[in-house]
């Protein structure tokens, strides 16, 4: 497959000189997982919540989403005792189980040869970091990731996100957040960083509005808005869809293309489509 990447590290490094980039939920797929963790967790404590109850709450860090589901501290007492078990019930029981998210390795090896410095800033502990990024394929990312463990609060507060920036040596205006759930949205606001947000980690249109720009996660996708010239904004496509016109969400801003049909002469390395874009 021939690839533009050339071409397209040069309209990334215009605009921005680093990205942070969340791993649970972004790379693999595993906010159930961890819900399904944290429930097994509970459950061999006494305490009975149920993974879909858990579930809008992961992206959140343990510590927080512990306080917040079973009023506990995850540093003394029962509290760091079930904390303790979710860790262990994770990585024994599902982190094998758990995959890459549709296109994330392509996705990654992009991000590697773009030249462009990315610095993971994610809740998980440190020791999990490791083997979810050997997952999808992201294993020369560790060096450089940012953990719970580098912060003194857990997101959605900004530390983790203020923490990565400062490593990554770039500027607020210079740098992006890559994540999928609310609350990278709210730390990176936070800390004074936009986000693009992917919808592979299960939260609808709604939860990540605060996004400039919502997606699929498919390598193409974040292809294709690197080469956002290709739309017009606030609702005219130049390639419309068959009605001759692109779908406009009056609340955002937002322009909506069918990735099959409005953009099907789009094509960079091969792959097709924006699904959404907020300049």
């Amino acid at each position: 497959m021939e690839k533009t990447v050339p071409q397209l590290v040069n309209t990334m490094l215009s605009r921005y000189d680093a990205v942070l980039l969340d791993i649970d939920g972004t790379l693999v797929d595993s906010n159930g997982a961890h819900a399904a963790a944290w429930s097994d967790a509970l459950a061999a404590h006494g305490r009975h919540h149920s993974p879909e109850q858990i579930r809008p709450l992961i992206g959140k860090g343990g510590d927080k989403l512990l306080r917040e589901l079973a009023s506990l501290d995850d540093e003394s007492g029962e509290g760091k005792r079930i904390a303790e078990a979710r860790v262990e019930i994770f990585r024994n029981r599902y982190l094998p189980t758990v995959q890459p998210t549709p296109g994330a390795a392509a996705f990654v090896e992009w991000l590697l040869e773009s030249r462009l410095t990315v610095v993971v800033a994610t809740s998980a502990k440190e020791d999990e970091v490791k083997a979810l990024l050997t997952i999808c394929g992201g294993q020369a990312l560790v060096k450089d990731a940012t953990t719970s463990d580098d912060a003194q609060r857990s997101k959605p507060d900004p530390d983790i996100l203020v923490a990565a920036l400062e490593k990554s040596g770039a500027s607020t205006d210079r740098a992006i957040m890559i994540g999928d759930t609310p609350y990278d949205i709210e730390a990176a606001r936070r800390a004074g960083l936009a986000t693009i947000a992917f919808r592979c980690g299960g939260w609808d249109d709604a939860a990540l509005q605060d996004s400039i720009a919502i997606y699929d996660h498919r390598s193409s996708c974040w292809i294709a808005w690197a080469n956002r010239r290709s739309i017009r904004s606030y609702g005219q496509a130049e390639h419309p869809d068959q009605d001759g016109t692109a779908r406009h969400h009056a609340q955002t801003g937002w322009v909506e293309a069918d990735a099959e049909q409005a953009f099907a002469n789009v094509r960079v390395s091969g792959f097709r489509s924006l699904v959404e874009l907020r300049e």
